[in-house]
């Protein structure tokens, strides 16, 4: 920042008489924008590659919903063979795999509300009869079951899966009460 010198108004003093031809350097060099010196900066350098093309008919995977969990990336693609599911990486082409073919079909289970709770992922997903319910999986086939069937308690529209201390809190619709609070621990009843 430039800032000029304040100009002093009246009578130079007798020690300012004698030294106008200084002064006047002293006040130019004050003008003189001041350069400093910054720390040596250096660029990142990020390496950036395809960890592994899930869609093999030539279209996307679409993959979405990301959410770290037990050091792994869990997301939701569609491979065009199962429709859209869930899948998990470590960020190789081989680690890269699907968890479950909750259902089977072209058109998937739809996955959503990925959510980590007491060391497993939560998440809600379409059955066969195309109902949304509470899942949760361990990170394999065999640990992927569904925690909350919503289709023998009236249950419908399901959401925002969000964890405080030892629950787990979802919003649901039902007819009798419209759309309301609930919970679970996260176990089978």
């Amino acid at each position: 920042c430039l800032q000029r010198p304040a100009l002093r108004k009246g009578r130079r003093s007798s020690s300012q008489r004698g030294s106008t031809h200084s002064g006047s350097r002293r006040d130019r060099r004050k003008l003189l924008p001041a350069i400093q010196v910054l720390e040596p900066r250096h660029l990142l350098a990020f390496s950036t590659s395809l960890v592994a093309d899930l869609n093999q008919f030539g279209v996307s995977a679409l993959p979405d919903s990301f959410v770290e969990h037990n050091s792994e990336v869990y997301f939701v693609a569609n491979d065009g063979r199962s429709g859209s599911e869930l899948w998990k990486s470590d960020g190789t082409e081989s680690g890269t795999v699907q968890v479950a073919d909750i259902n089977p079909g072209p058109n998937g289970s739809t996955p959503s509300e990925l959510t980590s709770f007491g060391g497993e992922l939560f998440f809600t997903a379409l059955d066969a009869d195309d109902e949304f319910d509470i899942w949760k999986t361990d990170g394999t086939t065999s640990g992927t079951v569904r925690v909350f069937d919503a289709d023998p308690v009236g249950v419908e529209e399901i959401a925002q899966l969000t964890v405080s201390g030892s629950k787990l809190f979802f919003t649901a619709y039902d007819l009798a009460s419209g759309n309301e609070l609930w919970a679970t621990d996260g176990t089978s009843a």
